[in-house]
């Protein structure tokens, strides 16, 4: 549990600093899968009320968006508070939720898989990345553009960290590169 306490902390203090110098650094950052208009930032620490709130409203919330919103001030909370298993479990039950559209679960799917790989659980991360190809099938053109990165590329810097941790660096700079290329042609073109 340390070791995913110290690998969840790289990622999330990477998204929580707001800083990207690149499009290739932002593709770790949580801002692309939290609600719309809000801004990674360190959270504060959830309070056991605040907690159990959060809970009783994801019981009874069927909006995708709401529950969504709940579950990453849940997740957010939760790793503010130094509770990196829980925050993850958080993460993990927001992935299993079928009434979060298919395009925010593909790019979950792709931030876990990237956590996973960097605290070196190959098989759970490979197994992300094929549920973030299978997601990102499903996701319609309206909830795609609702997202701040296309979840039909996302994925790639997980398989990138995956071939590296390989020692295939050729694997993974060509994985970084086609990531790269990806993300500016979307932004030259969105079409």
């Amino acid at each position: 549990q340390c070791v995913l306490a110290l690998g969840l902390t790289i990622v999330f203090s990477v998204s929580a600093q707001g800083v990207a110098s690149s499009e290739t650094d932002a593709e770790t950052s949580q801002e692309d899968v939290a609600p719309a208009g809000a801004r990674p930032t360190r959270s504060a620490a959830i309070t056991k009320d605040r907690e159990q709130e959060l809970r009783a409203q994801l019981a009874t919330a069927t909006d995708g968006d709401a529950r969504w919103r709940l579950y990453d001030e849940l997740q957010r909370g939760l790793y503010g508070a130094g509770r990196m298993a829980e925050g993850m479990k958080a993460r993990e039950d927001a992935l299993e939720d079928d009434r979060i559209s298919p395009g925010r679960r593909s790019l979950l799917a792709s931030e876990l898989a990237l956590a996973q790989a960097l605290i070196n659980d190959r098989a759970k991360s490979k197994r992300l990345i094929s549920r973030a190809k299978s997601f990102a099938k499903e996701a319609k053109p309206d909830d795609i553009e609702k997202l701040q990165r296309n979840p039909f590329y996302s994925f790639l810097r997980a398989e990138a960290e995956l071939a590296r941790r390989d020692t295939r660096h050729e694997v993974a700079l060509a994985k970084t590169r086609e990531l790269s290329d990806l993300a500016w042609a979307n932004f030259n073109d969105p079409t």
